[in-house]
């Protein structure tokens, strides 16, 4: 049974029935502006009822909602990075909007969830949470859960994203000396160390590092095979970014060397302790554990302290200054394309054009060189 009213000017219905249970439930709806409206989405939610395709929790969190939204449907197909941002997402949402029902967060209210979080995270980050959020409430409105779209209108800001400059090393000969001092006490009880040197050698990507298995690694070809992530909760493997990730690097034989070491003596703990990694994973630590992003990015920087080089960039700085170092030595940028493998060779461009804009000009000055004697006095 339905009934009707009319609230700060806009139409309500609230449908009274009972469950399987015998226990009497409301189903509250609102924000109609006309009765006929209200009466024709009380009518069509009945007849949901009536075959069973409605939610009966209408009291549902924003927390709980998205949670469920996600599970359903961005949790399949999606990289090990994208599932860590809308776990990032959940946990923000959960965090603010405690224990609040998904029906009475408001424009005003969501608009300064997206304020406080603005301060902590670049603003690139917020507008994917943002996407994200919108996405699940406009699932909501077609689920008659809500009837306003709360997202529609706001404002997302956030924190300046670092300068280029900051996000690589700049000097080659900082990125060798880093490379140099990590070779020389990369340890089996330092596992992070060879997490570092792949990186700095292969620009594969953090998740990609830390799936790598010993059968991916060619040790005779000097190739190492990247075919999957593992993920952040340590659960298995997770999926690679697109297509063009799955690919085969070359890499120096100095690399395949350290990697021999390391394979030796964590087969040699193995067999002392009776171990078995069923997953072959290179970057299982001596207490089992897989080494994380943390305490890469940790070590990463207490290196880069001791040795004076600044900026103190991340793994994924990492990334940025091995694919900067092959552009700047003339590989082609086809090639650097694929080593990283990003889904197009234009991706690599506009991620790398402040270095793209330099060769050019590096470009534009030799070539206004090679003609100086063009005409001869």
């Amino acid at each position: 049974m339905a009934s009707y009213r009319k609230r700060n000017g806009k139409w309500q219905f609230r449908i009274t029935y009972k469950d399987d249970q015998g226990q009497r439930k409301e189903i509250p709806r609102g924000g109609f502006r006309t009765k006929s409206e209200a009466q024709n989405a009380a009518h069509d939610l009945i007849e949901k009822m009536k075959h069973g395709n409605t939610n009966q929790n209408p009291d549902i969190t924003f927390g709980a909602y998205f949670d469920k939204w996600r599970n359903l449907y961005r949790s399949q197909d999606k990289d090990a990075t994208t599932l860590s941002h809308y776990d990032s997402a959940a946990r923000i949402i959960k965090e603010y909007f405690i224990g609040k029902p998904l029906r009475y967060v408001t424009k005003d209210t969501y608009q300064a969830f997206l304020n406080k979080y603005s301060e902590q995270y670049a603003k690139v980050t917020m507008q994917k949470f943002a996407g994200y959020i919108r996405s699940s409430v406009r699932d909501a409105i077609e689920e008659q859960l809500i009837t306003r779209d709360f997202t529609r209108g706001t404002i997302v800001s956030g924190k300046a994203s670092k300068q280029q400059a900051d996000k690589y090393l700049q000097s080659f000969s900082d990125f060798q000396k880093l490379s140099s001092f990590i070779s020389k006490r990369a340890s089996y009880d330092s596992i992070q160390d060879y997490a570092i040197l792949i990186a700095n050698y292969t620009g594969a990507r953090i998740g990609e590092i830390r799936g790598l298995t010993w059968d991916k690694i060619d040790f005779e070809k000097n190739k190492i095979e990247i075919a999957r992530t593992w993920r952040k909760d340590n659960t298995g493997f997770g999926k690679l970014k697109n297509i063009q990730s799955h690919r085969t690097i070359s890499v120096n034989p100095e690399l395949i060397k350290l990697l021999t070491d390391l394979h030796e003596k964590q087969q040699n703990y193995y067999d002392q302790s009776g171990f078995s990694d069923k997953f072959n994973l290179v970057l299982r630590a001596r207490n089992g554990q897989v080494v994380s992003d943390e305490t890469c990015n940790k070590a990463l920087k207490k290196y880069l302290t001791e040795l004076n080089i600044t900026p103190l960039i991340t793994m994924h700085g990492l990334r940025h200054t091995h694919a900067s170092t092959l552009l700047f030595k003339d590989v082609s940028v086809y090639t650097v394309s694929e080593r990283l493998g990003h889904d197009s060779v234009q991706t690599t461009i506009d991620i790398y054009l402040h270095v793209m804009n330099e060769l050019k000009r590096r470009e534009d000055t030799k070539s206004v060189e090679s003609l100086a004697d063009l005409i001869q006095p």
